[in-house]
């Protein structure tokens, strides 16, 4: 296939439509800096199973990951302004094994529920989380292998429910 250019506002990107395997949007990824704000939805991609978004986006951007059903790793990192994700935003993702929250600096709640496939979590730098239910949300993660918690000042005491997590073997806080 081809390559394609599209522009949105500062936002420049180049792929092969069939073939992109990771993507990464964001100042300091290895394409052109970019604005998610005026993205409304992520392209088809059938074959992703890498995502990195850096900095600002929307919801209809966020709501549209569930659609991705390919995507093994998943890292959204350095938003200022997101305070809470979609409804469902990760319910189809059932292929998703490693999930990154990065200094989300105003998130206050994480997803409902987070796919059962998941491997390794690593949420550093949310600095307003609040982790009512998440406890519960935790103790489903049975292939759970690497578990990082770090920069976190509303976490005050470790979920009961690791006993549910054997495989875990790498726990960072």
């Amino acid at each position: 296939m081809g390559r394609r250019t599209r522009k949105l506002e500062e936002f420049e990107i180049s792929f092969g439509l069939w073939g992109v395997r990771c993507l990464h949007f964001g100042h300091y990824s290895s394409y052109k800096g970019c604005r998610m704000s005026g993205l409304l939805g992520l392209p088809s991609l059938p074959s992703i199973n890498e995502l990195h978004i850096q900095g600002k986006c929307n919801q209809d951007l966020l709501s549209s990951i569930n659609e991705l059903s390919t995507l093994k790793a998943l890292c959204l990192e350095d938003n200022e302004e997101l305070k809470c994700f979609p409804h469902r935003m990760l319910q189809k993702l059932t292929c998703l094994e490693e999930l990154y929250f990065h200094k989300l600096f105003k998130l206050e709640l994480l997803p409902t529920k987070l796919p059962d496939s998941l491997k390794k979590l690593e949420i550093v730098g949310c600095h307003k989380l609040v982790f009512a239910g998440f406890h519960e949300a935790l103790q489903h993660l049975t292939l759970l292998q690497s578990l990082k918690f770090e920069h976190l000042p509303t976490l005050t005491s470790l979920p009961d429910c690791f006993r549910n997590l054997a495989l875990l073997s790498e726990l960072t806080l």
